[in-house]
């Protein structure tokens, strides 16, 4: 079926070959006229005459015209039948507004995305296509879906083969945040075979919304990426015959890890994307640690993941340990500083880990050195 501007090139609107037959499909060859004008019947009469007169190479004996349009017909039946009757076609059949809404309800990822195209989103659900679109707006060309596997060549072909050859499954990401889980999808879709590509993206809807995800319950052949949500989660329990991707938290058991990206290759591709030397290394960390993390130091606006990290205020031990600004704990007189802090080293490791990972850490470590992630950006 031709789309866009292909629409006004000469011949058939559509050509379909079908093995077999479907509530809207007929079996067989079949040639498909639309038409959108207020007089389906006059549209439809002009069509067939049209394409009867001269049916563009195929043989109207073994083909079926179909005439389509999004318009009430109430004798459009009666009119299939009529031209049906004068074996001019193998058969000729009419499709109107009600079968156009049958169909849309049989297939709930055509529904989402017809409706995202004409400004109608439906509700608690988006295609990965927009949700891509949307999550990337405001970075610049910034966050690309080479960015985002770099490092992680490994993980991405794990996900490819779990939603290409696997049997349909509940798929457990752990990363600090779902933006990290539903980027990397994202990204590792677009990154794939085109025709693997545009078959993953067909069927790949977001759902942020139990009742959407009820909804498509009843329905099979989905990829569905779930951010977390406790009655999300619930429901996804109760659904099957989806592969359904979900986030869990770092550290905890999970299909596998997502690991940050590499600092040093995350540098190499935001060069070659232009930015500035004096940007590279903070955009690098940032991306290392998380996908919020990262667009907040790219469009300034803190995620609610970030704002939620700032809970830290609210911890005395937290806050003391912050003006300390480094120590390491084999150091006798950081252990020293630590206690006369928190009271115990125990107390200091209890409250500063809870800030170590997640979507904007406020603290880093490697090994036994300990300092603050980024200074300014904490306070």
């Amino acid at each position: 079926m031709p789309g866009d501007e292909h629409v006004n090139l000469s011949g058939y609107d559509g050509v379909v070959h079908s093995p077999v037959q479907t509530p809207f499909v007929p079996e067989g060859k079949s040639v498909w006229e639309f038409g959108v004008g207020g007089n389906p019947k006059g549209k439809a009469d002009a069509d067939y005459e049209t394409r009867t007169k001269e049916p563009y190479g195929v043989n109207p004996s073994d083909t079926t015209f179909v005439f389509v349009t999004p318009h009430c017909w109430a004798n459009g039946r009666k009119w299939a039948q009529e031209k049906t009757a004068l074996n001019d076609w193998k058969s000729v059949q009419v499709r109107t507004a009600s079968d156009l809404y049958a169909a849309l309800e049989r297939s709930p990822r055509t529904h989402v995305r017809f409706s995202e195209e004409i400004g109608v989103p439906a509700n608690g659900v988006q295609s990965l296509i927009k949700w891509w679109e949307n999550f990337t707006s405001g970075t610049r060309g910034l966050l690309t879906p080479e960015l985002l596997t770099a490092g992680r060549t490994e993980e991405a072909a794990r996900l490819l083969t779990a939603i290409t050859e696997e049997p349909a499954r509940h798929l457990w990401i752990a990363a600090p945040d779902p933006d990290d889980v539903l980027s990397f999808v994202a990204a590792v879709v677009h990154k794939a075979d085109p025709v693997i590509r545009q078959d993953i993206l067909d069927r790949t809807l977001v759902v942020f919304d139990p009742g959407a995800l009820a909804y498509l319950g009843e329905t099979e052949g989905l990829l569905l990426l779930v951010p977390f949500e406790e009655s999300l989660v619930r429901r996804a329990d109760l659904v099957n015959g989806h592969h359904i991707i979900l986030h869990s938290s770092s550290g905890t058991t999970g299909d596998f890890e997502l690991r940050g990206t590499p600092i040093g290759e995350a540098e190499k591709i935001l060069k070659s994307l232009g930015v500035e030397d004096d940007r590279v290394s903070v955009l690098a960390r940032a991306i290392n640690k998380s996908v919020p993390l990262y667009k907040r130091r790219l469009t300034g606006v803190s995620s609610a993941a970030t704002v939620v990290v700032r809970a830290f205020a609210d911890d005395s031990i937290a806050r003391r340990s912050w003006m300390l600004g480094s120590w390491n704990l084999r150091s006798p007189g950081d252990v020293a500083a630590v206690e006369r802090v928190a009271g115990s080293v125990e107390a200091f490791q209890k409250a500063t880990n809870a800030l170590l990972d997640g979507a904007a850490p406020i603290f880093t470590r490697v090994g036994s050195a300990w300092k603050i992630f980024d200074r300014q950006d904490s306070i």
